[in-house]
């Protein structure tokens, strides 16, 4: 008899796939943030984030104090080349980084839904507003960006 062949009941290019998608998400958690900064003009920790985004793109005359001193990595990552937006906490979580009194606020009786579900940006925009407290729209017409106005029309 000749040689037998060892089968296998894998292939060698689907592990291998898996194996390189394995590296790629343990490796993402391990590497280091400032090294996806590129040294040179346009992606060093000294640049402005606005040399490539355009500022136009967030309109508002209340401006979110970060924003207004161009501290974008109060809240963002940076992110070199790699067009995706990174933010160092999800949700609420980073707005409470600063806004700790909200924080305390979420432990009253009744929060409003989109404050007790992290959805600060229902009302607020990150960057700038239209109103203080960098509201997307006045308050009076705030509500009914959600709701139906003709639901809290009295009829009497």
């Amino acid at each position: 008899m000749g040689q037998q062949m060892i089968r296998t009941n894998w292939k060698l290019p689907g592990y291998f796939g898996l194996l390189l998608l394995a590296m790629l998400i343990i490796s993402v958690g391990v590497v280091d943030v400032s090294a996806q900064i590129k040294k040179g003009k346009r992606f060093e920790k000294k640049s402005n984030c606005l040399d490539c985004h355009k500022g136009s793109e967030f309109t508002g005359s209340q401006e979110h104090e970060p924003f207004a001193k161009q501290e974008c990595l109060s809240c963002h990552k940076p992110h070199g080349m790699v067009g995706m937006l990174r933010l160092k906490k999800t949700g609420s979580e980073l707005c409470y980084e600063c806004h700790e009194s909200t924080k305390a606020e979420m432990e009253r009786n009744f929060v409003h839904q989109p404050a007790s579900k992290d959805k600060c940006t229902a009302c607020h925009d990150p960057h700038s507003g239209e109103k203080p407290g960098i509201l997307k729209a006045k308050e009076s017409e705030l509500c009914f960006t959600c709701h139906n106005s003709e639901e809290f029309n009295r009829q009497h």
